[in-house]
């Protein structure tokens, strides 16, 4: 209860940013400049936001392969303000860890899960390549010769969804490490504490997370936060319809338990990443962060690979689009659950990759996310949920956690409750919000679904 009167406060202080922007970029899309979902950024992470448009063009060109491929190897999107004539591309980011003299990048804690997964530094790239050119690689997916793999239904899921949910994700990650490298590097004085300095740097993992398109854009007719952008934030307000993972509100117009937590997170530790002698803080609410961005991707495995279990959910014309999701979806989980459990990840890889048409066998899936198993990757039972409400016939209820299973170094969302909102490290000038507007926000406060408060 606390954290939501912190989140409330913090989104009163948003709505108050003054819009300077002149409403439309990428097109005919508007974009809002200020906040970013509610979450207010010390420095100026637009043009990281502005990744979206190449996602939202991936997603539109649908099956022209040669139109997706130029978004994804040459932008047109995100412009790099220290280099107007370049863009930043979701190529580059799937290659963060070509180079094998990137030491730092490849001691990403969930960088080497994924390398450890697919025994490649580039699999994100090669992944996304082989569906673009529609090509056969027997790690990633038949496009060539697959019945269901080599359809533009499957190949056009996996494009979007591996822009998403791999690449931009896994770059959202980065960028958390970067920022707590940059914090604890004492080489930098206390530049490192300033808003260009590893505050920074958080501020661009969010603004990856959420992108541009979340707030004021209505390219789709949607309100702010509801989860109709195009980055990864939207999984999440998807996903806790199935699980029962909704009811938080934020006030950003989301609902969802994950979004929630990580507006919190991702404040709290920008404040921390701004005061000296705070690693011991920034350590345990990036282990929060972790975790909590973990979960919509587990969930969206579990759910697809149930939906296209049976044609009772999924018909055959349908097969190959629902397959498709799911193996884009528990292709960027797997390398975390190999790292508790190789042989449930390969049964699962087995069931749910797009090269053969058989349907999942749906109790592999479901037991190879136990509980025990949930735990041992830092992920608790509360954060999953449980299908019964959508998909009573799955019987997939919410686990019981086991406390002693929470051993991981990197990821473990039950130590989300330990991380204390500091104080603000410096005051914004905003203008004193609405009685109107304050009034609304308590009363969403009184209609929170109390069940969700644990």
């Amino acid at each position: 209860l606390v954290k939501l009167f912190i989140l409330a406060s913090l989104l009163l202080a948003s709505s108050c940013e003054e819009d300077s922007s002149s409403g439309y970029s990428g097109g005919n899309v508007g974009v809002k400049e200020g906040s970013l979902a509610g979450y207010i950024p010390v420095s100026n992470v637009k043009e990281h936001s502005e990744i979206d448009l190449d996602l939202r063009g991936i997603e539109l060109a649908k099956n022209d392969w040669a139109a997706a491929r130029k978004i994804y190897t040459q932008g047109g999107g995100s412009i790099k303000t220290s280099d107007p004539l370049k863009y930043r591309t979701l190529q580059e980011m799937a290659n963060t860890y070509k180079d094998p003299a990137n030491a730092f990048q490849r001691s990403e804690p969930l960088a080497k899960m994924a390398h450890a997964f697919w025994n490649t530094w580039t699999f994100a790239d090669e992944h996304m390549l082989a569906v673009l050119d529609g090509k056969d690689d027997q790690r990633f997916g038949t496009y060539a010769s697959g019945a269901l793999a080599k359809t533009d239904s499957a190949r056009s899921q996996m494009t979007k969804k591996l822009a998403q949910y791999t690449i931009d994700w896994l770059y959202v990650l980065h960028e958390i490490e970067g920022a707590l490298a940059e914090y604890n590097d004492v080489s930098l004085g206390n530049s490192r504490f300033g808003t260009n300095g590893a505050a920074h740097t958080l501020d661009e993992a969010w603004a990856f997370y959420v992108g541009s398109l979340e707030d004021g854009s209505q390219e789709d007719g949607e309100q702010d936060g509801q989860g109709l952008g195009y980055a990864p934030y939207i999984l999440a307000e998807k996903m806790s319809k199935d699980f029962e993972t909704y009811g938080y509100v934020i006030g950003n117009g989301g609902s969802s338990r994950v979004n929630w937590e990580l507006m919190y997170q991702f404040t709290a530790a920008q404040r921390y990443l701004q005061t000296p002698n705070k690693a011991a803080e920034v350590a345990e609410s990036f282990k929060c962060i972790r975790a909590q961005l973990m979960v919509p991707l587990i969930q969206a495995c579990i759910v697809y690979s149930y939906e296209s279990s049976s044609s009772e959910h999924t018909s055959d014309s349908d097969l190959a689009k629902y397959k498709a999701e799911a193996w884009a979806f528990c292709s960027a989980a797997l390398p975390w659950l190999h790292d508790v459990d190789p042989t449930a990840a390969a049964k699962v890889k087995e069931e749910v990759i797009i090269s053969n048409a058989n349907r999942p066998n749906w109790s592999v899936v479901r037991e190879a996310f136990s509980g025990k198993n949930l735990n041992k990757m830092g992920i608790k039972c509360q954060d999953i949920g449980s299908l019964g409400e959508a998909y009573p016939e799955a019987k997939f209820d919410k686990c019981s956690d086991d406390k002693s299973l929470f051993t991981s170094s990197h990821v473990r969302s039950d130590v989300c409750g330990n991380v204390k909102m500091p104080k603000e490290v410096s005051k914004g000038s905003h203008a004193s919000p609405s009685f109107s507007f304050l009034i609304v926000l308590l009363s969403a406060l009184f209609v929170h679904n109390i069940r969700n408060f644990h």
